[in-house]
């Protein structure tokens, strides 16, 4: 996972929601140490994280989600770019909530 993503952003997010089981997040990848310390001190029992998983598992993963998160950080990048992990979801038909962009915007 790229800080470029706001994990932290959907860490505290999840914290907020922590007490409807309504809602999980799993996150896929590798996870940075201030990630994990973060997670840690919010002591979310809503989050997973499964680490570097098989096309077959991240596939399975994208399919159980309800909605799909992009990413929350602005930078150049986010305004031009397209992250993978979006173009998955899409490519799922699933829903999308990321940050606003060039390209993950319609005219």
């Amino acid at each position: 996972m790229s800080p470029t993503h706001g994990v932290d952003v959907i860490l505290r997010a999840a914290h907020l929601l922590a007490g409807d089981p309504a809602f999980r997040f799993e996150f896929v990848g590798g996870v940075l140490p201030e990630i994990k310390t973060l997670a840690e001190e919010l002591q979310l029992p809503n989050v997973e994280f499964l680490g570097v998983v098989s096309a077959e598992e991240l596939r399975a993963s994208v399919q159980r989600a309800h909605v799909c998160l992009g990413v929350f950080r602005g930078d150049e990048k986010l305004e031009r770019s397209l992250y993978t992990k979006e173009a998955q979801a899409m490519m799922a038909g699933r829903p999308l909530i990321t940050a606003f962009g060039k390209a993950t915007a319609s005219d």
